[in-house]
């Protein structure tokens, strides 16, 4: 059992773990490069990523084996949270769309946010297309003034 940073040894097994979820069409090199991976016996079960904007990160990849316990879970996104700070993120977001994966990010941590639209870096994710999803929020480093 390994909870790691992705390296260049592992990017196409972590590459082909994502593409293999039927909603994911492409990977995005650059947010991929932010992934944290969960393995066991060299296999890919897990892997979180982010991309960021300024201060922000919007969580883009999301995957996991449904048998990878909770624990497992709330270690990758720990890591991923770890590597958001020493990467100067102070809120990350993600977008919800179903009861399940809103419990998992309240229990991470997030709050729903009240908007519709996330604008970050004058890109607009806007939700209106679907009346299920909203967006979530979670603060992971106090705006510190000087």
């Amino acid at each position: 059992m390994n909870i790691k940073h992705i390296n260049e040894c592992d990017y196409n097994a972590v590459k082909d773990f994502l593409l293999s979820v039927k909603t994911i069409k492409d990977i995005d090199d650059e947010v991929l490069k932010n992934a944290i991976v969960f393995e066991e016996h060299g296999d890919v079960l897990g892997a979180v990523s982010y991309e960021k904007f300024g201060s922000k990160a919007l969580i883009r990849y999301f995957v996991f084996k449904r048998n990878l316990t909770n624990d497992v879970v709330v270690n990758l996104f720990k890591m991923l949270e770890s590597t958001a700070l020493d990467d100067k993120i102070k809120d990350v977001y993600c977008v919800v769309n179903n009861g399940p994966i809103e419990e998992l990010f309240n229990e991470l941590g997030f709050s729903k946010d009240k908007y519709k639209y996330l604008f970050i870096d004058e890109s607009d994710f806007d939700l209106e297309g679907n009346n299920n999803a909203f967006i979530m929020k979670k603060q992971i480093m106090e705006e510190i003034c000087m």
